[in-house]
């Protein structure tokens, strides 16, 4: 009984482990597999406007009305870089959080 726990504890730490390296895997595939760089100001602009801007570059997204809606306006220039990092940048500076989803996907989230 205790052998069977300690292997599925040390399966479950090995699951975890290898899940976020592939998280990590997946961000980084998706910041570098844009080659797509923007240069772009925003002042003042609600989150949903800055999101929708940058899906004319390329960005996918995904977020619901009320987290666009409970995110503060955001101020910033960002001058050649990639959509995806200016989509993540605004994101955390708005308060929020984001998953990044295959293919070239941001999930915007509280």
């Amino acid at each position: 009984m205790r052998c069977k726990m300690a292997r599925s504890v040390a399966f479950f730490v090995l699951a975890l482990v290898v899940a976020s390296w592939c998280y990590a895997a997946e961000d980084r595939e998706c910041t570098q597999s844009n080659p797509k760089l923007v240069t772009i100001t925003f002042k003042e602009v609600p989150l949903a406007k800055a999101l929708e801007l940058l899906s004319k570059q390329g960005l996918n997204y995904v977020a619901t009305k009320e987290v666009l809606d409970s995110a503060p306006p955001v101020t910033a220039r960002f001058r050649n870089v990639p959509v995806m990092e200016a989509a993540k940048l605004i994101v955390r500076t708005a308060g929020l959080y984001y998953v990044i989803e295959p293919p070239m996907r941001i999930q915007v989230q509280h």
